[in-house]
């Protein structure tokens, strides 16, 4: 983020939630992306349920330790998208979520394509805040499904599985992989919606009327990478 946005985030007035919505989550209320990871005080929960019950991103409580909690907001209908592709379903399905896809073989090809039950995305959210839950008390066993319900590009949850982490290109909104430059050019466009939020903030527009005008439900958005 540039250090006009920075100086900008000085002087603006709103707080909370507000404003760790522009700042944790603008690449999906810009539609961006099919979800983001928010991190807030349970306290905010209440005044993040009013910003988005009208819109679009659906929220879902991953964790929370009393204090703090951590969230995944999504548009339902973008990550049931991305979790239907079949490269998306393929790698989920052997993570140990088999009853959230059916598996389907093809006596033509002798091979088995897998799909995603778009029906139970809260159900599968629900078995993976268990796990998640878990790793964040024991910090062992990172559970990298949630790369995918982040909707990070496969190719680049497989480089972090199979190098552990180490030897990528570059480190972003993800460890990037493959594909250096597409990937660049993603993460500048998060950044300037990141930094197109903060300017609205500072000029006095609501993150409400944000939310109405980004993340209208009748919206229709096609995320690509």
């Amino acid at each position: 983020m540039s250090n006009e946005a920075w100086e900008l985030i000085k002087k603006i007035e709103v707080s909370g939630v507000d404003l760790e919505l522009a700042l944790q989550c603008a690449p999906l209320i810009a539609g961006l992306k099919v979800s983001n990871l928010l991190n807030i005080s349970i306290k905010e929960l209440r005044r993040l349920d009013e910003l988005l019950k009208e819109s679009s991103i659906s929220w879902f409580v991953l964790y929370e330790d009393g204090y703090k909690a951590n969230i995944l907001l999504y548009n339902s209908e973008l990550l049931n998208d991305y979790l239907s592709r079949q490269e998306v379903s393929g790698e989920f399905f052997k993570m140990g979520y088999e009853e959230f896809f059916i598996n389907i073989y093809n006596d033509k090809t002798g091979r088995c394509s897998v799909f995603f039950r778009r029906s139970m995305l809260k159900e599968l959210l629900k078995k993976f805040s268990e796990k998640y839950a878990v790793y964040m008390k024991m910090k062992d066993n990172f559970p990298h499904e949630l790369g995918f319900l982040l909707g990070y590009p496969v190719e680049d949850i497989k480089g972090f599985i199979n190098h552990k982490g180490e030897k990528y290109q570059y480190v972003g909104y993800w460890k990037v992989y493959k594909d250096y430059e597409q990937k660049m050019k993603i993460f500048e466009s998060f950044e300037n919606a990141k930094e197109s939020l903060i300017n609205l903030l500072y000029h006095g527009v609501s993150m409400s009327e944000i939310i109405s005008i980004c993340c209208d439900k009748n919206r229709k958005i096609q995320i690509n990478y």
